[in-house]
């Protein structure tokens, strides 16, 4: 199930719940909460262990002050943990990122158009319009003839 089916799945059961339906807002905080202390797929542990090194059982507990200092055994131990911890998500990561590439690419397909060719867009998706307004316009839905140009990806 996916993150977003997760926290609709949680909504809907506790909004049926509130007098008011419309006072759903309220549970937002809490929502975040579970989804921060539920395991991800991508990284193999819930954000909060990724974060702060451990699940929280209440958000209280994230309001109470962290006694470890890093000049004390515990605290040393606490950020050695944190830095194993960075490191696997990296890992994990790259892994996921490969998974996900591997995925997309398998439904690839090449396309019989070059750089230079002139082609249609169809613009339903894109944003267009001034450069503070990303609201999708309805009156075109192409562009036009438009050229391919290949893109250069030295600033990336």
């Amino acid at each position: 199930m996916s993150q977003n089916a997760t926290l609709e799945t949680f909504l809907k059961s506790y909004i049926a719940q509130l007098p008011l339906p419309e006072q759903w807002v309220r549970l937002l905080p809490l929502a975040e909460f579970t989804y921060n202390a539920a395991k991800h797929k991508a990284i193999g542990m819930p954000p909060f262990e990724a974060d702060i090194g451990y699940i929280p059982r209440l958000p209280l507990d994230l309001l109470a002050p962290d006694p470890r200092r890093l000049d004390s055994e515990e605290g040393l131990a606490y950020a050695e943990k944190l830095s194993k911890t960075l490191r696997m998500l990296c890992e994990r990561m790259e892994e996921t990122q490969v998974a996900m590439t591997t995925e997309a690419n398998e439904k690839w397909q090449a396309h019989p158009f070059w750089a230079g060719d002139e082609v249609f867009l169809d613009t339903r998706l894109l944003p267009i319009g001034s450069p503070t307004s990303w609201e999708p316009q309805t009156t075109a839905t192409t562009l036009g003839s438009s050229s391919i140009r290949t893109r250069d990806h030295s600033s990336c």
